[in-house]
């Protein structure tokens, strides 16, 4: 039930994001409000072995640095002092993108007006999750090394959760087909 509402909520989001900005600009402000980072920011694009550099900006005012970029289908950038430090953002069809933050160790930001990068959390969150629930089964099926019988309860717990996973990147793909592309990967 938890999921079929996470699924709707994300549905939502992503309409809402989408539906909002038909009649547009071409272009998205990238507005990002960040307390103890230093005096620039950089957008970086991945390519699955390295950070690349797209933009820097220094801030426009305390603690308030600006991107300006193309509109387009929704692209993963990631934003950071550095690309150890750099997290996701995805840029698209949303006019301008708020995000706020306080950096440190790592930057945990707040969307405050993106439908989609607020669901996007969301399915990080669900993914987490997920993966926790694998990995917590998978050593239980491991500790019953001696105890087939028991082996097999946690196989067919295993199998319930595959079939969850299927279940979820199916309904993902009618709700949120953008989505679907990254829980599949």
């Amino acid at each position: 039930m938890r999921h079929i509402l996470l699924l709707i909520v994300l549905a939502f989001f992503y309409v809402l994001g989408l539906s909002e900005n038909l009649d547009q600009k071409d272009e998205v402000n990238l507005v990002c409000t960040l307390k103890g980072c230093g005096p620039t920011l950089s957008l970086y694009e991945f390519d699955g072995g390295t950070f690349k550099e797209v933009m820097q900006v220094s801030a426009k005012s305390d603690s308030v640095f600006a991107f300006t970029l193309e509109k387009t289908e929704p692209i993963f950038y990631y934003i950071g002092v550095n690309p150890q430090n750099a997290i996701p953002i995805i840029v698209g069809p949303e006019e301008k993108l708020e995000v706020s933050a306080t950096c440190g160790s790592r930057l945990n930001l707040d969307f405050s007006n993106s439908p989609l990068n607020a669901g996007y959390v969301e399915l990080k969150k669900e993914m987490n999750e997920l993966r926790q629930e694998h990995v917590k089964l998978v050593n239980q099926y491991r500790q019953f090394k001696r105890y087939p019988e028991n082996q097999e309860l946690v196989l067919e717990k295993l199998t319930k959760l595959d079939d969850h996973k299927i279940d979820f990147l199916d309904s993902l793909k009618v709700a949120n087909p953008y989505f679907a592309k990254i829980v599949a990967l």
